[in-house]
């Protein structure tokens, strides 16, 4: 009978990979401290806590970050269209 074994951390490549990131991206976000790792045999991992954070919270743009920082709120339509007086829009 085989046992399964889950897997608890993940390399800077497998998390990019999890998250359609670049490498750079993953290692940059662990360098600014919105990624938190362990080390395991002189090697740095991301935990299966960490990778559940992000799946749950999502990563941030440097605009949520500064915003949740500072204790505001984000507007729920940062992205809303603007009538620029252009007909059809």
């Amino acid at each position: 009978m085989k046992t399964e074994i889950k897997k608890r951390a993940f390399g800077f490549s497998e998390f990019a990979e999890m998250f359609s990131i670049s490498i750079d991206s993953a290692k940059r976000l662990w360098k600014t401290g919105d990624l938190a790792t362990i080390t395991v045999g002189g090697r740095r991992l991301i935990p299966l806590s960490e990778v559940d954070r992000v799946s749950r919270e999502g990563i941030g743009t440097p605009r949520k970050r500064k915003a949740q920082a500072a204790g505001n709120e984000i507007p729920a339509q940062v992205n809303e269209r603007r009538n620029c007086g252009v007909e059809g829009q």
